[in-house]
């Protein structure tokens, strides 16, 4: 279940059981040609106690680019102890809440996840090799050519 997501992190569990929660933390591209998901994960251990506060503060409402999912959803998954095996892959099958999701992360759930580096100029997450330019990775938006 995806719980939230902003312009660089899509956070998502597999478990709503027990005293400590899970996430894992996928990096996402956003690129001229659409937004990707990167292949690497991080995890973090939450409180179940304070799960709704962590979401909050990673997904603020104050953030233009962020959404949370049905706080109503989560709740109810967690009062029934939800639990789901770990998805190797995270792709549109493995996601319960896809009706939660703005369109672009539906999309880049669609294809498979990329190598996501920072660019080297502005630092913000782009794609492994998409534009490089004397050896540096950047993120290809036009504002780097002025």
């Amino acid at each position: 279940m995806v719980v939230g997501g902003n312009a660089s992190t899509l956070g998502f569990v597999n478990s709503l059981k027990g005293e400590k929660i899970s996430a894992h933390l996928v990096p996402v591209a956003a690129t001229p040609l659409g937004v990707e998901l990167g292949t690497s994960r991080k995890q973090v251990s939450i409180a179940s106690s304070s799960l709704f506060e962590w979401i909050d503060r990673t997904f603020p409402a104050g953030d233009e680019r962020a959404f949370v999912a049905s706080m109503r959803d989560v709740e109810l998954l967690a009062r029934v102890e939800w639990e789901a095996p770990l998805p190797e892959v995270l792709d549109e099958r493995s996601v319960i809440n896809i009706e939660d999701l703005p369109d672009e992360i539906v999309a880049a759930l669609a294809h498979p996840p990329v190598e996501v580096v920072q660019c080297a100029t502005c630092r913000r997450l782009c794609v492994r090799d998409e534009f490089v330019w004397n050896e540096r990775q950047l993120c290809a938006w036009d504002f780097h050519a002025q």
